[in-house]
């Protein structure tokens, strides 16, 4: 009798939510993918939310909600199947108050021209991001959360992956501020990101 409901975010969204969908079949309740683009096709019912990619769009913020609105509507009787692979960090966003969209953009920006690590650049979108991190997780308690996680990163730590929407945050604050100081990064970041990460 538990409702079962799927969020499916990254570039293998449209095959895995096909695939978990085929599987459950009518045990599947409200589900949303977020891929990068609209696939041809998807399962009916299915809600699809493409998101931005390599920078977060209003889009990804759209998907970012969406995700959020599901994952906290759900109680201690429910599960969620997450279905998580690369990509999602960009395609689904929702970032912590006073932190633009543009303020995101614009720090992604940097960070890839630069030529900072995904895991560097991961590790400042988990602070500066609601969804990320576990809080997708979060969102969802106390429902049961069930992660499906395809990794696109070598050694495949948990949390680089779309930065964790699901997985506890191993860094800290002082290690964000400490990226932005490595990359000569800290006086041309936004002060209100600046505050954010402090």
């Amino acid at each position: 009798g538990r409702k079962v409901a799927m969020i499916a975010v990254g570039k293998a969204a449209p095959a895995m939510a096909a695939a978990a969908q085929e599987i459950l079949g009518a045990r599947l309740g409200e589900a949303l993918m977020i891929p990068k683009t609209t696939p041809q096709t998807h399962p009916a019912g299915m809600r699809v939310i493409p998101g931005g990619h390599p920078l977060p769009t209003e889009a990804s913020l759209a998907a970012g909600s969406a995700a959020l609105t599901l994952a906290a509507s759900l109680d201690e009787k429910d599960l969620i199947l997450c279905l998580i692979s690369g990509g999602g960090s960009a395609l689904m966003s929702a970032p912590v108050e006073g932190i633009s969209l543009t303020d995101l953009q614009a720090l992604t920006a940097s960070l890839l021209a630069c030529g900072a690590s995904i895991t560097e650049i991961n590790c400042l979108r988990r602070r500066l991001d609601r969804v990320k991190g576990g809080g997708l997780a979060r969102a969802a308690a106390p429902a049961r959360v069930v992660s499906l996680i395809l990794s696109d990163v070598i050694g495949s730590p948990l949390e680089a992956i779309a930065s964790g929407p699901t997985v506890p945050d191993p860094t800290s604050r002082a290690d964000a501020l400490a990226i932005l100081d490595k990359y000569g990064l800290t006086n041309s970041t936004p002060a209100l990101v600046l505050s954010a990460l402090r």
